[in-house]
């Protein structure tokens, strides 16, 4: 199969080698880590003393309230309607090219964005392709099901040119920031990570207990992963080392939302009973520990997404699954703002160089905030059901999202993400 006639003109002749300088592949073999292997526990006693709930903030976050009548509304420039039941994933390249997605149907499709011409669709999957994601240079697609294949497809050809079986339901997958290394997280609490298209496998630390969500760190050098047993480890991929949170700030329920700051260094994680911590990823340092219901009259709900500002990254974003989002001040250790959202939160993305934050929800509607006002910008419709995944370019000129609803829906946001 040939791809290449339908490629965008900055991919049709686009070639690299393969990044081998995070994982030496003549070092890269199967290693486990048991619990004795170099696990680093903080010491209460340090310098950076944990801030508790934050019950010493003098100031009091403005709770914004519902009305919508007055932002700006914005349609979607393209939309595809290929698949036959619910799109779960999608993903925009970072030069804005192309579009991957994942289907309840078993399929999984790779798009022109600018057209939204099929450039090929991702076939061999067995079960829903929970997972679909564009390489950092646009030459491979990964996708992802709920059985535990994983594929990888070349974008020029549209061929396979990898696959494995993990033999457990995937819980996480994401390519490396800069390399052809693929991370995943799965039920039985492995982490693999795997050289493509090579095949070098390498697995990370099981605790015995399942992954539920994971990130890398911007620099590719180490993966924050959240756990079913409310664990969160922090694994170095060289030197196979692993950090945990320290116990005393612990979850209680599930880690279903991981995210790291920009400065490799900080990373955020929220519970399905609607715990979240800010903390040093280094040490395991509890810096900040909250709570949704602290925000939303006394009600723990699961809280579905975490995240920090790209252009302020200071500013810490949580939200739960009955639309309550906390924008909070880790310099100040307050809450800025809590907006109301009038359904629920499934996904959010920031823009690489704006203040603002685009918000998928239940309604199907997408909602631009000014992280640094909370003020609803405008609102992106055309969804007739739950928004299921966001993404944006590089750029953040194009943002697709796809829905319950059987539709991938492309935006152009370009006007919208210099707010």
């Amino acid at each position: 199969m040939d791809a290449n006639s339908s490629l965008p003109a900055d991919l049709s002749n686009h070639n690299s080698d393969e990044d081998d300088s995070i994982l030496n592949p003549d070092e890269f073999e199967v290693l486990d880590i048991d619990d004795n292997h170099q696990e680093s526990i903080v010491d209460q006693d340090d310098d950076n003393a944990e801030v508790g709930m934050d019950d010493d903030a003098d100031e009091e976050p403005d709770f914004l309230p519902i009305a919508e009548d007055d932002c700006e509304t914005i349609e979607s420039s393209l939309l595809f309607e290929k698949n036959e039941d619910s799109v779960l994933c999608c993903c925009v390249s970072q030069c804005g090219s192309l579009i991957a997605t994942g289907g309840l149907d078993n399929s999984g499709y790779v798009l022109n964005s600018y057209t939204g011409n099929v450039l090929f669709k991702c076939t061999g999957h067995s079960e829903s392709v929970e997972f679909a994601y564009v390489s950092h240079d646009s030459e491979l697609v990964a996708t992802g099901d709920l059985d535990g294949l994983v594929q990888v497809w070349r974008v020029r050809n549209g061929e396979s040119c990898f696959s494995f079986h993990t033999g457990s339901e995937m819980r996480w997958l994401e390519w490396h920031k800069n390399s052809h290394i693929l991370f995943c997280g799965t039920e039985s609490g492995e982490v693999w990570v795997w050289l493509v298209p090579k095949g070098i496998t390498k697995t990370l630390a099981n605790p015995g207990t399942s992954v539920e969500s994971g990130s890398c760190t911007p620099d590719g050098k180490r993966a924050v992963v959240g756990y079913s047993n409310g664990s969160v480890r922090v694994l170095d991929i060289k030197s196979e080392a692993a950090v945990k949170l320290d116990p005393l700030s612990s979850f209680s329920d599930a880690v279903i939302a991981v995210a790291c700051h920009p400065d490799n260094v900080i990373a955020i994680a929220g519970s399905q009973d609607g715990d979240v911590k800010i903390f040093n990823t280094n040490t395991g340092k509890a810096i900040h520990n909250l709570s949704v219901e602290q925000f939303n009259s006394g009600e723990k709900q699961s809280i579905e997404a975490v995240g920090f500002c790209s252009s302020v990254p200071h500013l810490a974003m949580f939200a739960d699954v009955r639309g309550t989002i906390v924008i909070y001040d880790t310099n100040n250790q307050v809450a800025r703002h809590v907006i109301r959202v009038p359904a629920g939160v499934t996904r959010f993305c920031f823009p690489s160089s704006s203040s603002s934050v685009f918000v998928g929800c239940t309604d199907g509607v997408i909602r631009h905030y000014d992280a640094l006002t909370g003020k609803l910008l405008a609102k992106l419709v055309g969804h007739s059901s739950e928004v299921m995944s966001l993404s944006l370019d590089g750029s953040g000129s194009i943002l697709a999202s796809s829905s319950n609803d059987k539709v991938v829906r492309i935006y152009n946001v370009s006007s919208c993400s210099k707010s």
